[in-house]
């Protein structure tokens, strides 16, 4: 199946860009297992499990220095779905290259580097894949950014439109990393929504500075320092009246052990600072500590596996509140494999 879909994709573009600047198709098949237990104490619910396994598999083609296509597909099964497959989509993109430029309409990945206070880390067990438009560009150790456009849902009698719009941009200075983001989520919509139907427009962004302190003959041998500005802004009703202004500070500091190991601590304070979605950040103000503690390692050439933990503790009037109390807890499980080989029967 595979080879026919690739003999199909090489025939349709040769005639286009000429064959004799291609490539062979790559072939290109990855699988992912994933625990991610995460839990919370609040009125409406109490944690999220999620567990599953996603794959995809797709086929790379290069008709021309500056153009790549890409076609495939993308499985999801969550454990406990009655359903054969939990998510299926196609992926499907053509992208153009040029002088360190590049331009994306279609599939792309759904995790674009953004701070985790912006937007949901677990949202990638959910949706790995975005439809829409991506423009980016990457000068090595000097400069890279990224602009996008996404549809989360369209516009219909049945569903609500749900826009996505984000730019990521970093600056590299020696040994310190200067970011900033900005994202705007709209929900609702116009057409089919009777006067009283909910209708949000979010805005939310961060600037961020970290700070990479190498430390020769010590365990750990490497500290991150980041201090990072966040601010959002919510207009949670249909005629945008009255908007809702919120900001935080996050400072955090993440030791780098041998064997991959790494450990962090984090500090939050906010003052009604919303996340993309709407929804506070951990749903506090009260000042916020973050313990983290979590290992990458490959095994092979092919297996990649991570694993940790992160405990909160939320601190109410200068007092550490009870352990289980208004906080998130979080133990997660990761293991993955790629594999990527031309299908040279389709070189031209």
């Amino acid at each position: 199946m595979y080879r026919c879909a690739a003999t199909i994709l090489f025939f349709l573009t040769s005639s286009l860009f000429g064959a004799a600047q291609s490539s062979p198709p790559l072939l290109t098949t990855r699988m992912h297992g994933y625990l991610n237990n995460l839990e919370y104490f609040k009125e409406y619910m109490e944690g999220e499990l999620l567990l599953g396994t996603a794959g995809e598999t797709k086929i790379t083609y290069t008709p021309h220095a500056n153009i790549t296509l890409e076609a495939g597909v993308y499985l999801r099964k969550r454990a406990g779905d009655d359903a054969f497959i939990s998510h299926i989509a196609p992926i499907l993109s053509i992208a153009y290259t040029q002088g360190g430029y590049t331009a994306t309409a279609g599939s792309f990945s759904s995790d674009h580097g953004i701070h985790e206070a912006l937007y949901t880390p677990e949202q990638r067990y959910k949706e790995e894949y975005d439809e829409g438009l991506k423009l980016s560009w990457n000068i090595p150790e000097a400069f890279s950014g990224s602009i996008w456009a996404v549809i989360k849902r369209e516009h219909s009698p049945k569903y609500l439109e749900n826009l996505h719009v984000g730019t990521r941009l970093q600056a590299f200075l020696q040994n310190t990393t200067l970011e900033g983001a900005l994202l705007w989520n709209h929900y609702g919509g116009q057409q089919y929504s009777p006067e009283g139907q909910y209708m949000r427009d979010n805005i939310t962004g961060n600037i961020s500075a970290e700070q990479r302190v190498p430390l020769s003959g010590t365990f750990p041998h490497t500290l991150l320092i980041e201090t990072t500005f966040l601010g959002s802004l919510a207009t949670p009703n249909r005629r945008r009246i009255d908007p809702e202004y919120g900001m935080g500070g996050i400072l955090r500091c993440t030791g780098l052990f041998p064997a991959n190991i790494h450990a962090s601590y984090q500090f939050y304070r906010g003052e009604n600072y919303q996340t993309w979605t709407g929804f506070p950040l951990y749903e506090t103000d009260s000042p916020y500590h973050v313990l983290e503690i979590g290992r990458h390692r490959l095994l092979g050439e092919h297996i990649s596996v991570s694993w940790g933990a992160r405990f909160d503790i939320l601190d109410i009037d200068s007092g550490i509140a009870d352990y289980f109390d208004d906080t998130e807890h979080l133990v997660w499980f990761d293991i993955s494999t790629t594999l990527v080989r031309p299908l040279k029967g389709l070189a031209p």
